[in-house]
């Protein structure tokens, strides 16, 4: 917590991939070498938690509180991907948008950031117990849901940046 205060961007962020990179190796230590569980969906909580904390930082850049105002940022990309006479608002400026309100508070999007990874961790790890799913049959599953995760997202992506004319 306190490498901010005395090192440069360049450490800093070159620190920050190490500590991600050790907590992926403790997280596969302990549920495979503890548990003998090989989950490679560790990706997945990660991202979660990732994606709630970005949304939070997004709505809190220069360049958000540019495109609208201190009390009601728009990220660019929103604008960007907005059809032509939209209204320039956080509520419904495209499809979704209004999921990105309580991110205007920071401790919301940390708060997020460890509940939502927690909670779908808790889903899939209680299904998978109850179905009794043991063995290679969990890292098929958690890596398939780790992919169908990724396949979503990317086309939800695609389908508010593709245009409808």
């Amino acid at each position: 917590m306190l490498l901010p205060l005395f090192m440069d961007v360049f450490w800093l962020n070159r620190m920050s991939k190490y500590l991600v990179f050790g907590m992926l190796g403790i997280a596969i230590s302990m549920s495979w070498g503890y548990a003998g569980i090989l989950n490679l969906g560790q990706g997945l909580f990660f991202g979660f938690g990732a994606y709630m904390l970005a949304m939070s930082l997004k709505l809190a850049s220069p360049t958000s509180l540019q495109q609208g105002s201190a009390d009601e940022p728009v990220p660019d990309f929103m604008l960007w991907t907005s059809e032509p006479g939209a209204p320039i608002d956080l509520c419904c400026i495209n499809q979704g948008s209004f999921l990105w309100i309580p991110f205007k508070e920071q401790w919301f999007g940390v708060a997020m950031g460890l509940v939502m990874p927690t909670l779908i961790a808790f889903v899939l790890g209680y299904a998978m117990f109850r179905a009794r799913i043991a063995g290679v049959y969990v890292a098929i599953l958690t890596l398939a849901l780790c992919l169908l995760v990724r396949l979503l997202v990317i086309d939800a992506h695609r389908s508010l940046t593709v245009s409808t004319d």
